[in-house]
């Protein structure tokens, strides 16, 4: 399997481009034409990390805390993030790091902590990037409609909510004349040629155009495809830091500590929780936001004395999971996603 197919794939739904500005994503270390086996998974590329990713004979080592984050002058191997380079370029190791992507991406970091306390109805803490929805129209012979129409449906193509394969399509009649040099699916160059055709339209993510323009061009029968982009009134995907929702309300003490934490801020043991809020991560600066939306407890991570007495004056509960714990419940569901796309690669996760 070619890197570059497998970090292609996983862009499509951590895009590169909803990164914070001060993050460094991407590949890392490495080829995008490297032929990749087998892959393994990690929060941080400690040495332990990458002791266990060569016992395994990974080709691929997939991070989420980046190797290289800050811009580097030179590569000092005396230092320890030299000797890891070091040691990646000798075992011939290609490193990809989605870090603050996959952070605020549907189905990333924070979503995958708030299916760990089976939070509902879940929103966004705090917003950083709107996914803009689109109409793509396009007009297809009515002999191929059925068949394009079964093709092009598929994941990026035709999502409403919470419905798939959603597409209208009305019959007309279009015309072409083949000049000199084309290779019509129909008709004869230079003579004026009318065919009925099929309009269909589906909606799609403002993110996955190239993608769907791809697969449009792919799969449709004219050598020359004309299609329309129609920006859409509805509201689009938000993303963001942070997850919040509702869980049935359960005492404090009845709470459970699947990853265990320390609380802060509301020590008050006769709480209620039901509206409660998570982030993978450092939380801190989120505890305002937490404290807007009416939370009751909020779970993340490294929260200063000061986001401590904030959280107590407006009887919100804090609960301190540590860093790397908050993060950690990201990598099976990672995993599943590529081996659900890639059966024939093999990929293994960290283990603590």
């Amino acid at each position: 399997m070619i890197l570059g197919s497998i970090t292609d794939y996983l862009e499509s739904f951590f895009p590169k481009n909803t990164a914070l500005d001060s993050d460094n994503v991407g590949l890392q270390v490495g080829n995008s034409l490297s032929d990749i086996e087998r892959a393994y998974i990690a929060l941080t590329l400690t040495d332990r990390a990458l002791k266990q990713a060569i016992d395994f004979n990974a080709s691929l080592i997939i991070t989420h805390h980046p190797l290289i984050y800050h811009p580097l002058r030179s590569i000092d191997i005396s230092t320890p993030l030299g000797r890891r380079i070091k040691t990646l370029v000798d075992q011939h190791i290609s490193v990809y790091s989605a870090h603050t992507n996959l952070d605020v991406a549907t189905g990333g970091v924070s979503d995958a902590l708030a299916d760990v306390y089976g939070i509902r109805n879940r929103k966004v803490i705090s917003p950083t990037d709107e996914y803009k929805l689109l109409k793509l129209i396009v007009y297809v012979p009515v002999e191929a409609f059925d068949r394009f129409r079964e093709q092009f449906l598929q994941d990026k193509v035709g999502h409403i909510g919470k419905y798939s394969h959603c597409s209208f399509s009305l019959e007309g009649e279009g015309t072409f004349m083949p000049l000199e040099g084309s290779e019509p699916y129909s008709g004869q160059q230079d003579l004026l040629s009318r065919v009925k055709e099929k309009r269909f339209e589906a909606v799609l993510w403002e993110k996955d155009i190239n993608e769907v323009i791809a697969r449009l061009k792919e799969i449709h029968p004219y050598e020359e495809v004309a299609y329309d982009l129609v920006s859409l009134s509805n509201q689009g995907q938000t993303i963001g830091l942070g997850r919040y929702g509702v869980i049935d309300p359960i005492r404090k003490v009845d709470f459970p500590m699947p990853i265990s934490g320390v609380y802060k801020g509301n020590l008050d043991e006769h709480n209620t929780f039901s509206r409660i809020g998570v982030s993978g991560g450092s939380g801190g600066k989120m505890v305002n936001d937490a404290v807007r939306l009416g939370l009751d407890l909020f779970i993340s991570a490294e929260f200063s004395f000061h986001d401590e007495l904030l959280a107590a004056d407006h009887g919100l509960a804090l609960l301190d999971l540590g860093h790397d714990a908050s993060e950690r419940p990201v990598l099976e569901p990672l995993a599943t996603l590529i081996r659900d796309r890639f059966p024939e690669l093999d990929v293994r996760v960290e283990t603590i």
